[in-house]
């Protein structure tokens, strides 16, 4: 039987669905998402809630006050952005997906230099 993706979610904090929005469409979680995906043959892929507990999202409530406004300032300014499909977004570097990667894992704790070399490498 196929459960529900997140058929319940508890939020504490008002501005957490803006975290878990910004962490959810990182890459950070993306590439978790791929690693731990169902192989599946249809349009679409599935990931068990198993797996699903899995994978790291950043903990709103572990966050500093300055981690907060920096992820809402990124949220404000992207939140009504298109973005294009995943690929074409890896491809040609688009600045909404280099700006929301280098943001959120500069609050997982990379320094700089260590964002500079992921984003280049792996974007």
């Amino acid at each position: 039987p196929q459960m529900e993706l997140l058929s319940y979610l508890k939020l504490r904090k008002k501005n957490m669905p803006r975290f878990f929005s910004l962490s959810f469409n990182s890459i950070h979680y993306l590439i978790q998402f791929f690693r731990n995906k169902e192989e599946t043959t249809g349009q679409y892929s599935t990931i068990r809630s198993d797996d699903l507990v899995l994978i790291d999202i950043i903990n709103p409530e572990k966050l500093s006050e300055q981690e907060i406004q920096t992820l809402l300032t990124l949220f404000e300014k992207i939140k009504n952005v298109e973005f294009p499909s995943l690929m074409e977004q890896l491809q040609k570097r688009f600045w909404a997906r280099v700006e929301l990667d280098k943001t959120i894992l500069k609050v997982l704790g990379l320094t700089d230099r260590e964002i500079d070399e992921w984003v280049t490498k792996n974007l």
